[in-house]
């Protein structure tokens, strides 16, 4: 169990924001809401455009997924923990299969390492 499950998960990709937003819908088979929202039954996710992005910081080995231009918001809704987890681990994945990379920030980022 963990005690927050928010997470944040940034995503290096240069494709415009609008086809970020429909990549991620079509993995999650979520609805889009609006202000670049996608909810499904297990969450919600808020895609954002990362104020901090600077492309020559993102290049960086150790901390530069903090300046890749977009981010996801994201948090459960009423289910249980480990549907939550596997959703956002399937994400993840399945970006990965796109040559999308992502990287997660949360309390659980132990459980989304798609290398295994």
């Amino acid at each position: 169990m963990y005690n927050d499950l928010f997470c944040k998960l940034f995503i290096n990709t240069e494709k415009p924001v609008e086809e970020v937003l429909d990549i991620i819908c079509l993995i999650l088979k979520g609805e889009i809401q609006p202000i670049r929202a996608i909810k499904t039954k297990e969450t919600e996710f808020d895609l954002r455009i990362n104020k901090e992005f600077d492309l020559e910081k993102s290049k960086r080995e150790e901390d530069g997924f903090l300046y890749w231009m977009y981010y996801l918001d994201i948090e459960p809704t009423d289910c249980e923990e480990s549907d939550y987890i596997k959703v956002v681990y399937n994400l993840i994945a399945e970006l990965k299969k796109q040559g999308i990379a992502s990287i997660a920030a949360c309390d659980f980022a132990d459980k989304l390492d798609t290398n295994n």
